[in-house]
């Protein structure tokens, strides 16, 4: 009884270990890029939460430089930046 328990729980451990390294190697695989769209300096200071879609498109809401005192909508895709929208005053404290 006792070397069955002792190889149940080698057994265990070992699979526990296997397991571990399996989803450690498959988390190592994953290769991820990052590249900068936007600086803050050219948007006003800020962005508003972005969306990102599976083609790496990004469509986010900066504060806009000119016209000033404005926020925009812009559209990130394969490398070229298009302005979506532009004009919308500033909404602060919901007025």
């Amino acid at each position: 009884m006792k070397n069955q328990l002792r190889t149940l729980l080698l057994t265990s451990l070992t699979s526990a270990i296997l397991l571990v390294l399996a989803i450690a190697a498959s988390a190592q695989a994953s290769h991820y890029t990052f590249t900068s769209i936007a600086n803050l300096a050219d948007y006003g200071g800020y962005f508003e939460p972005a969306t990102l879609n599976n083609r790496g498109d990004v469509l986010f809401a900066p504060a806009m430089v000119t016209p000033a005192g404005t926020e925009g909508v812009l559209l990130w895709r394969s490398g070229v930046l298009t302005t979506i929208a532009s004009g919308c005053g500033f909404c602060l404290g919901g007025s």
